[in-house]
């Protein structure tokens, strides 16, 4: 996976330390791909784990909020493509998602119909407008929205 993401960037310039770390290491952006797989699995606990973990200041908060959305945004387009039979290299081309991120995102996505995806988008929308809009407790803001996320179609 990580040769294939190289790859995709390598433009014949050598590669340096910094494009392997930019490409390849973990950092914020794969964790709010993990809080989006959480939520995906239901796992509202962990979600909040990965979340609590990145020790985000109370103005980083939407910004993380606003991650999380792409994430599902990202979703919503490869799962639309996949279902319109198109490979992963065209939906790729057509969303400038690099290819890898393209398939690693199918595999999250495959499980989950596209109305529990747009109502993330929609929760995830709604808790950025309240963070946005006053000075609610940010914890209580996210923890709702990652609650109906992840209670969204079960029966009482």
């Amino acid at each position: 996976g990580e040769i294939l993401k190289l790859s995709e960037v390598y433009d014949g310039t050598p590669l340096t330390v910094s494009d392997v770390k930019k490409y390849c290491c973990a950092n914020s952006s794969y964790k709010y791909f993990d809080i989006a797989s959480a939520l995906n699995r239901r796992d509202m606990v962990s979600a909040k784990k990965i979340l609590d973990s990145l020790d985000l200041s109370r103005d980083e908060i939407p910004i993380a909020l606003g991650a999380i959305a792409k994430n599902y945004s990202e979703m919503l387009l490869v799962k639309s493509g996949i279902d319109s039979g198109k490979g992963y290299d065209t939906i790729a081309k057509d969303t400038k998602i690099p290819q890898w991120r393209v398939s690693k995102i199918a595999g999250v996505a495959s499980g989950i119909d596209m109305r529990t995806l747009a109502f993330a988008v929609n929760q995830l929308s709604n808790a950025d407008v309240k963070l946005k809009s006053y000075r609610g407790n940010p914890q209580r803001i996210i923890e709702l929205a990652f609650y109906r996320i992840c209670t969204y179609g079960r029966k009482a």
